[in-house]
């Protein structure tokens, strides 16, 4: 049985980039200990088949967004799962968490199970 970890959520295509194992490392910085999807899962269809005996041993979840803040489908499931779990969620935005109360989520024009929303730090409201 695995201790529990912050899993690290991203798309595909964030997945594949040369700087992913640095955003794992920086995420590592941040929380301790990160299951990186890159190195769990094979496919699409390996990380469903995975997710959900994971889940259990999740102890948290940070969101990378792609670079226009972009998440896939497989990222909202990710999520809607940790929060129903009360866990905590947080995204990356630059060198720094920011907790999911604190970005808005919006959904794209033509969805796709690449990009289904869209996330972004939401603006201090106090001037």
């Amino acid at each position: 049985m695995p201790d529990p970890r912050t899993f690290v959520a991203a798309t595909v295509a964030v997945l594949m980039r040369p700087d992913w194992p640095s955003v794992v490392d920086k995420v590592e910085r941040l929380v301790g200990p990160a299951w990186d999807p890159a190195e769990l899962f094979c496919s699409s269809s390996d990380w469903l088949a995975q997710w959900p005996g994971l889940l259990p041993f999740v102890r948290d979840l940070v969101l990378v967004p792609d670079r226009d803040g972009g998440i896939g489908a497989g990222c909202l499931r990710e999520i809607a799962d940790v929060l129903g779990l009360d866990r905590e969620v947080r995204v990356l935005v630059g060198e720094r968490l920011v907790g999911w109360v604190d970005v808005a989520v919006w959904t794209v024009r033509n969805p796709s199970r690449f990009c289904v929303a869209r996330v972004q730090k939401k603006r201090n409201e106090q001037s």
